[in-house]
């Protein structure tokens, strides 16, 4: 008998590993067109009426983005991230069950609207042309949501702008507004991207900081004073001190130069360090939240009764308070398991993972999402509806779908070049 060998293939025939693509495929372009709507939200006639809810317009084109293109890809998520956030979702639903039927309905569907727009982004963004479209998409949405009230300027008084006066009120725009800053600085700052969409990136940055300021909202100057750190800090690159620098001077000159915003700022921080009611009253809240929380550890006495229990123990003149923080709406809304649940998927996030690709690119991704994870924090103790915030919901699925496509939680697939005619410069 005579041993045999297997045949060995060639090196043009060998398999090879599966490569990523390194243009702007159609889903992110129909990520693009939907996270565009976002523009919308601040409008009611935009929003869609289902019952007692009122949809944002970005919602239809997202869920059904997940079912046909994401609910698949599911095992692509990080699992242990993916199972803290579905087990917090499934608990929050049963706390809600105690407060009234259309209470519970609308906080329900706000939260798992949120969770699927993370999934549904996260899973869509395949390259990062695509998370570049998608960060342009939020900015220029961001800048459609504040153009009239721009236009209109703060009027006579020192309370500022509302760019969601037909909504909310205008400390909520902040919370659009944080995450297009962030993630528009982060492409800002990247060399790889194209020219253009840096520039213009850098642009939209500096309107969306004017609409900020103009805004009078303490908390969103906190956080664009954050942003700024944050990316100084990124790397410690001469263009992350340039950029902040040029924003600085820009905002800077914006408020010399008008005598209605240098006043409505100079206002709100002579409150601010003289002592101020609200701030009184918010510290008061989240104090009397935990309390609640430490009485009712497991399930809380729930989100949407949360508000009449913070009014009967202050003994405000309204029949409901809002707690004015998610932590303590968490806390003393959901219970102590619930938000451990919580801040266990936070950190999960948060934390490094033990087998990270060595590439500077999947450092720079996870850093994104810390940042990310900080801001969201910050603002969060400002208020409760971030929980469910469309930009911020957006910029978390952002930022872990450029982690999912430099391998941040597996084996980053090689680079490919795009065929030709279907390269995209973004």
């Amino acid at each position: 008998m005579t041993a045999t060998t297997a045949p060995t293939r060639s090196p043009a025939t060998r398999p090879r590993p599966r490569a990523r693509p390194d243009y702007l495929t159609s889903r992110g372009l129909i990520m693009f067109a939907s996270i565009l709507l976002v523009a919308g939200s601040a409008y009611k006639w935009s929003r869609i009426v289902v019952g007692p809810l009122m949809m944002h317009p970005y919602l239809p084109p997202m869920i059904a983005t997940f079912f046909l293109s994401a609910a698949h890809r599911l095992r692509a998520f990080p699992q242990d991230i993916l199972r803290a956030i579905l087990a917090f979702g499934a608990l929050y639903a049963l706390t809600c069950v105690s407060g009234s039927f259309s209470g519970s309905l609308s906080e329900i569907t706000k939260v798992y609207a949120s969770i699927i727009t993370i999934l549904t982004i996260a899973l869509a963004i395949r390259t990062e042309p695509d998370f570049r479209a998608a960060v342009l998409a939020l900015n220029v949405a961001v800048i459609l949501m504040s153009a009239g009230a721009l236009l209109r300027g703060p009027g006579d008084g020192l309370v500022g702008i509302n760019p969601l006066e037909e909504i909310a009120n205008k400390n909520a725009f902040s919370m659009y507004a944080l995450p297009a800053i962030l993630l528009g600085g982060f492409v800002a700052l990247d060399p790889r991207a194209a020219k253009w969409l840096r520039v213009a990136l850098v642009g939209c940055a500096m309107v969306i900081s004017f609409a900020v300021f103009s805004t009078a909202n303490r908390s969103g100057w906190v956080g664009i004073f954050m942003i700024g750190v944050m990316l100084l800090l990124r790397g410690r690159r001469i263009q992350g001190v340039l950029l902040v620098g040029m924003l600085a001077g820009a905002i800077y000159l914006f408020l010399g130069r008008n005598e209605g915003r240098r006043d409505i700022f100079q206002h709100r921080y002579e409150q601010t360090i003289g002592g101020y009611h609200s701030d009184t009253m918010r510290e008061r809240l989240f104090k009397t939240a935990l309390q609640l929380g430490i009485e009712h550890p497991v399930g809380g006495v729930g989100p949407t009764r949360l508000r009449h229990y913070l009014a009967a123990r202050l003994n405000t003149p309204g029949p409901e308070v809002d707690p004015h923080n998610v932590f303590g709406h968490l806390v003393g809304g959901c219970g102590l398991i619930v938000t451990g649940i919580f801040l266990f998927g936070g950190f999960l996030m948060f934390r490094r993972p033990r087998r990270m690709p060595p590439e500077p690119a999947a450092r720079e991704a996870h850093n994104l999402l810390r940042m990310m994870m900080i801001l969201w924090a910050v603002r969060g103790m400002f208020s409760r509806e971030i929980l469910y915030n469309p930009s911020f919901s957006i910029g978390i699925g952002l930022c872990i779908a450029l982690g999912l496509v430099h391998g941040v939680w597996g084996r980053a697939p090689l680079r490919a070049q795009a065929p030709p005619g279907r390269r995209v410069a973004t």
